[in-house]
Parts: structure tokens; sequence; C-alpha cells
């Protein structure tokens, strides 16, 4: 019986196993971006699961024998060729669904999705009202260099590390990776802040003790906001890693 490629779409049968190397596989894993079905986490294989050869590219192959006959895979390539994806999750769908994982029973925290109406604005203008001058100079800073976020600091591990205890941005992005599709489907989504940017703020409240109001001025949402998107992040991650082992 032949073995169908594990990458969410494809229909070709037969390819490469899994490496065996947990660190490999991980990166495997998080490439083809398949889901748990059940756990709604990162998707892990079986012994006999594989990758088709349509998702990796020429460079991933040692040629060898007569005029090239003779192909193997290196050894530390990693599958990138992905072209029906765009087709096959429309932008519009990123937030039709929600994660199954029920926060409820973690304080019995109740979380809505956020609609970015008139009562939410008019809540981010009051927050700035009576503020000290010092915290005013802050935001008009903010302001100036545009909006905090983790790919502002892409080429700069000091400070990835500093904020986040990660030693660069390759080793947050695969901590992020790992986590899932689920983080498109969290039950408070707050459309302003990208999923990666919400757990960057996460960590930066979770490492640094920031104060929700700095929190507001740097990401640019309301402090009510800043409360929502950090009780979400904690409970997501507690759900998503308490049965997880990870070497990243």
């Amino acid at each position: 019986m032949p073995q169908y490629c594990s990458v969410p779409g494809c229909t070709n049968s037969g390819g490469h196993k899994f490496p065996e190397e947990r660190e490999l596989q991980l990166r495997w894993r998080v490439a083809i971006k398949r889901r748990d079905s059940t756990t709604k986490g990162l998707w892990k294989p079986g012994k006999h699961d594989v990758v088709c050869a349509a998702h990796f590219k020429e460079a991933d192959y040692r040629v060898s024998g007569l005029l090239g006959s003779r192909k193997r895979l290196l050894p530390d390539a990693v599958p990138s060729l992905f072209l029906f994806r765009e087709s096959s999750t429309p932008r519009s769908s990123k937030y039709s669904r929600r994660d199954d994982v029920d926060l409820s029973v973690v304080n019995n925290v109740q979380l809505e999705v956020e609609v970015g109406n008139e009562a939410e604005v008019k809540e981010e203008s009051d927050d700035l009202d009576g503020i000290e001058p010092m915290q005013q100079e802050m935001g008009v800073h903010c302001t100036l260099l545009g909006r905090f976020g983790i790919d502002n600091l892409e080429n700069d591990p000091k400070r990835v590390q500093y904020y986040t205890s990660f030693r660069d941005y390759e080793h947050f992005m695969l901590f992020f990776n790992c986590l899932g599709p689920a983080v498109n489907e969290l039950n408070y989504q707050c459309l302003s802040l990208t999923p990666k940017d919400q757990l960057f703020m996460c960590l930066l409240k979770l490492r640094q003790n920031k104060e929700d109001i700095e929190l507001s001025f740097l990401f640019e949402v309301s402090e009510s906001t800043v409360s929502k998107i950090v009780i979400t992040w904690i409970n997501f991650l507690y759900f998503q890693l308490k049965d997880k082992h990870l070497a990243i």
C-alpha cells in the first residue's frame, strides 16, 4: 500500500521518511505546518510517514552516478516548497474557526473577540488621559519609531535575548512555529497585532515584568487589550506545552 505525502493538501505518494534526529525532525514538522486534529498542536509523524520530493529544492539533493542518474537527499535538508498553501488557506478565512481548547477551566476566564469598535477606540484614548509628562513623551517616542514588534529585532539577537530569553529571532520563530496553526485561532483575537507580536508582548510581560500601560504604548493598543492578550497567551501556552518536551 503506497504511503502518501504528509504535507497538508498534497496527494503524492512515496517520498522521504522523517529524520530520526530529533531537532531535524522538528524542523520538518514546523516546515510542513500540519496540525494534530486532536490536540490542535504540531502534528507528530509515525515511523512510516513521508514527505514527497515535490517539497524539496534541487539544492537539497546530492547528485551522483552516470549523467547524474542518482539523487540522494542531503542529511540536513528541510522541505521548503509548498505552492498549494496560498489557495488552500485564504487569508480571508484566517479567523473563521476557533480553537477547541477549553480555556475556561483556568480561572474561568471569559474571553471575547475584539471587533475594533468605537468603544475600544474611546477606551484607548481614555487610557492616555491624565498620564504624567514622562509617559506622554514615551508614547510620542514610540509613535515616531513605529509600533514595537519582534520583526524589528530580526537582526538584533542581543535585544531578542534580553526581552524574551531566546538567543535570536530565528530561535524565537522556531518556538512560535512549534505552537502550530492554533496560534491563529485563539478565543480572544486582537486584530491589530499579529500572533507572533502577541507572543512577544506576553514574553515581555513575563520576563521584564512590564506594566500594562508601558506595553500599551509600545504596541499601540489599550491597557485592557494588553491584559486580555497576556491572559489568553498564558493559558494557551499552558495547554500547548504541558505535555510537550521541546528541544529548541
